[in-house]
């Protein structure tokens, strides 16, 4: 993820015929990361579509999730059916319209809720929290809407297990999808590379960016399940995660890369 190691190490590695990979997952490019790509022998990331260049050096290999530090929640019957974001508050993730979003699915009638944890490591990150903390202290918005603080590492698995449902609008592969799917949570998602690991699975659970509509359509559909059909969702997503997403499988693509 620091392509500058990458352009550090070329010089001593590649005139010596040693295969130099990159892995990298983020929407940010710069010009570290061209020239970067430009020395490295392959770029791996996890899916072509989260690496945010053009190269026929990229190879898409999944992400490395620890599925043991995850381990299986059982099923929720709670009410209101609750939503929970997690990470940095970061504006690309648009947290705003993530709690439209739920703002939309009560008005049709479904009782659901929005809890929103993470960090921030900027200023940018700090005014946009206070945003959305004013956004949810001044109006309709606080019977349904919470903006928490961080969570220690130790404590995000029983997080996730308290929640019916995990959101991600963000521009880049959020790990949150794929450790609350490995928890058997079903997972929203507006990235397009989480395509493989939501295919065939009804209600659908991708959703459009910079529509908050239909994020709203998502969690009127999986609020109208029971709690042992979300499970059943969960239980496939963790199923996936496990033999396309784990460290395991991670770590054997890299292999494999390298050997290539």
């Amino acid at each position: 993820m620091v392509p500058l190691y990458a352009i550090a190490a070329a010089p001593f590695v590649r005139p010596r015929g040693v295969p130099l990979l990159l892995w990298y997952t983020h929407w940010r490019r710069h010009l570290a990361l061209r020239v970067a790509t430009l020395l490295c022998t392959q770029v791996a990331s996890v899916d072509a579509r989260s690496f945010p260049l053009r190269s026929r050096k990229v190879r898409g290999i999944g992400h490395g999730i620890d599925v043991g530090e995850f381990p299986c929640q059982p099923p929720t019957e709670a009410r209101p059916l609750r939503v929970i974001s997690l990470g940095r508050y970061s504006r690309p993730k648009k947290l705003d319209e993530l709690i439209e979003g739920v703002r939309i699915a009560r008005e049709r009638g479904v009782d659901a809720r929005i809890d929103l944890f993470g960090t921030t490591g900027s200023e940018a990150e700090t005014e946009y929290k206070l945003e959305l903390e004013a956004l949810v202290d001044g109006s309709e918005y606080r019977e349904f809407a919470s903006v928490g603080g961080p969570i220690p590492r130790t404590e995000i698995s029983p997080v996730y297990g308290r929640a019916d449902v995990v959101a991600s609008d963000f521009i880049s592969t959020d790990k949150i999808v794929l450790e609350a799917c490995a928890s058997c949570r079903p997972a929203l998602a507006s990235h397009p590379a989480f395509d493989t690991l939501f295919a065939g699975i009804e209600p659908p659970l991708a959703f459009e960016r910079g529509k908050p509509e239909t994020f709203a359509d998502r969690i009127e559909a999986l609020a109208a399940l029971s709690g042992e059909q979300r499970h059943a969702i969960g239980e496939t997503l963790r199923e996936r995660v496990r033999t396309h997403h784990s460290v395991e499988t991670w770590a054997d693509a890299i292999l494999k890369l390298a050997q290539s």
